[in-house]
């Protein structure tokens, strides 16, 4: 379906909705605007924004508990032609309930059905847990490390953490690597984890790597990260 997915998460069930009309956007942005501690007038996404995106054929989605927002995701296409999803937040009290694989679930779903093979989003290197989440739950690859990406930012997760690295993951959506970590789980990884230390120097282990055609394979959230010189290609 193209406007409503309804999902069985491990706490009830969700509807998951394309976001739409002015009303519906402005929703959105104040449930981003909580998650990520944005002082009003400031603003995560604004919604004339998150319309527009929505009406040129971009995806723009919710999840609702009953009638109620609960998370939501906003995603462009590239020229390329992957979808770069650029954010996606779910309320605190929904958080750890299988709202944001509900909404991952449904966004791939929604690039299946329009020949979108890729998305890509960035997330904070220090944060291991989503990490965890990104790269062992779905199956995606870290393939860039992007220091200081957003420059200094202001939000209440944000302010004050350091420089706004960001790893660069690419979720391949119709491999056999993520079709089996949501299927069945990826293997536990091995080798040798390079641990979450202050951020430069993960800065400095991560960037070279990358940059040389390594990529972030498994997560490990005692062990840190795991690099393999591969890519779903090989």
């Amino acid at each position: 379906m193209d406007n409503d997915a309804s999902v069985t998460t491990r706490s009830g069930a969700i509807a998951i909705r394309q976001v739409t009309t002015i009303d519906e956007c402005r929703v959105l942005d104040r449930l981003l605007t909580t998650v990520w501690g944005v002082t009003p007038p400031a603003t995560v996404v604004d919604p004339e924004t998150l319309r527009a995106l929505s009406y040129s054929g971009n995806y723009v989605a919710a999840a609702y508990r009953g009638e109620t927002m609960v998370g939501g995701t906003v995603s462009f296409v590239a020229p390329d032609h992957h979808l770069h999803s650029h954010v996606t937040g779910v309320l605190p009290q929904e958080q750890g309930r299988g709202v944001g694989l509900a909404l991952k679930l449904e966004q791939r779903d929604w690039a299946l059905r329009n020949k979108i093979t890729s998305i890509q989003w960035t997330f904070d290197p220090m944060r291991i847990r989503n990490a965890y989440f990104n790269i062992q739950r779905l199956g995606g690859l870290a393939t860039a490390y992007l220091p200081d990406f957003y420059g200094d930012m202001a939000d209440e997760l944000n302010a004050g953490t350091g420089p706004s690295d960001r790893l660069l993951v690419d979720w391949r959506i119709d491999t056999p690597r993520v079709r089996t970590a949501l299927s069945h789980g990826l293997e536990p990884p091995r080798g040798r984890g390079i641990p979450v230390h202050d951020i430069q120097r993960l800065r400095d282990e991560l960037q070279p790597a990358l940059h040389n055609g390594e990529v972030i394979a498994g997560v490990d959230v005692g062990g840190g990260y795991f690099l393999e010189g591969q890519s779903y290609e090989d």
